[in-house]
């Protein structure tokens, strides 16, 4: 467990997956990507994920506030003193164990694989990866509409999440 160590004092891993990109591509671009492909990653109305900081801020997407402090670590002395503080503290902390973690990615691995097992077609998939070309392109002025939507929920919630962390302080 050593190795999975990072800045957090329990073991924690790192998945963002999806097949038939490049080593080099950016967890945002292949996010993006999965968002916008027309039977891709569907977040459900009125839900959002939490996505760490190097992802894109949108409705359905919260990251923490970039240069407040995030990192379990740095609240370990003090604890949150303002709202986007706590907002990012809240954040930061582990939702599932490291075996849940572990076997919801194998399961993951295992269905992709079997799937390109049985199915596998080089012309189709690259036919796909034009089309996904072309529709981010279309895409790019909605990411603004996007972020702008992403920070007003995101404000929102540290406003609420704000007042009742004094409520409770009292």
């Amino acid at each position: 467990q050593t190795r999975f160590r990072g800045r957090k004092e329990w073991p924690t891993q790192n998945v963002l997956a999806s097949s038939g990109w490049e080593g080099t591509a950016s967890d945002s671009r292949i996010l993006k990507d999965a968002l916008a492909r027309p039977h891709g990653l569907v977040i459900p109305e009125e839900k959002f994920y939490l996505g760490d900081g190097g992802l894109m801020l949108r409705a359905s997407l919260l990251t923490p506030y970039r240069r407040v402090r995030y990192h379990l670590k740095e609240y370990s002395r003090n604890g949150p003193k303002n709202d986007k503080e706590l907002f990012n503290h809240r954040h930061a902390k582990p939702q599932y164990s490291f075996s849940t973690t572990t076997n919801i990615i194998l399961a993951c691995c295992i269905i992709h694989n079997f799937l390109m097992g049985v199915d596998l077609d080089e012309q189709l998939i690259a036919e796909v990866d034009r089309e996904l070309e072309r529709i981010q392109r279309q895409n790019e002025p909605q990411c603004e509409e996007e972020s702008r939507v992403g920070i007003e929920l995101r404000d929102s919630i540290v406003e609420h999440m704000w007042h009742d962390y004094n409520m409770q302080q009292g």
